[in-house]
């Protein structure tokens, strides 16, 4: 790991020195941080941009779970029946826990 680490600073101050060379050739103004550019954004809480960058990731996982378990009841049962009831029984287990675990991350 540290030797790895004057090659990453090396890289980071050629990519610097690369944007500033073209800054002055073009005669562009450096691109704006994001805070800059996104005013809306700027106005939440650190929680808030967590929870936006973290629930998409989450969506895909409990996609990929949903589908993959899918698969696996009808790999297993080569039932499409036995398929949607075992999503309709995952969904209705959702919707029952939801409720009462938002409640109690409310609470903590």
């Amino acid at each position: 790991r540290t030797q790895r680490l004057p090659f990453v600073v090396a890289a980071l101050a050629a990519l610097l020195s690369l944007q500033q060379s073209a800054e002055r050739l073009t005669g562009l103004a450096p691109m704006p941080t994001p805070r800059a550019c996104c005013s809306s954004c700027a106005s939440l809480n650190w929680n808030a941009r967590l929870a936006l960058i973290v629930s998409p990731i989450n969506m895909v996982g409990v996609g990929l779970t949903e589908s993959t378990m899918a698969a696996f009841a009808f790999l297993i049962t080569r039932s499409n029946f036995l398929v949607g009831l075992s999503s309709t029984v995952s969904g209705l287990a959702l919707l029952l826990v939801a409720p009462c675990a938002g409640c109690l991350a409310d609470r903590v």
